[in-house]
């Protein structure tokens, strides 16, 4: 799974109304879910149970880039004795 923001928004935060999940944007009419505060996990189920709706977040500045980064294992080689 990987998140992506093709077009952000512009609105400012602070001025959008408070909800219980974050703030509605009075631009769109949309809430817009604080996820600054989530763990990758939680970010993570959030999608899996609203993976039919479209989701306006807002992220910290690297959360997006460091939830997309996919984790390799590492390979093990053979080096020779000598």
């Amino acid at each position: 799974m990987k998140i992506s923001i093709p077009n952000p928004c512009y609105e400012n935060w602070q001025e959008m109304t408070p909800s219980d999940k974050g703030r509605i944007c009075s631009a769109c009419q949309k809430e817009v879910i604080d996820f600054t505060q989530f763990t990758q996990k939680d970010i993570r189920n959030y999608f899996v149970q609203k993976a039919d709706k479209n989701t306006c977040g807002r992220f910290g500045a690297n959360q997006i880039e460091t939830f997309n980064t996919k984790k390799t294992p590492r390979k093990l080689t053979a080096r020779p004795w000598w």
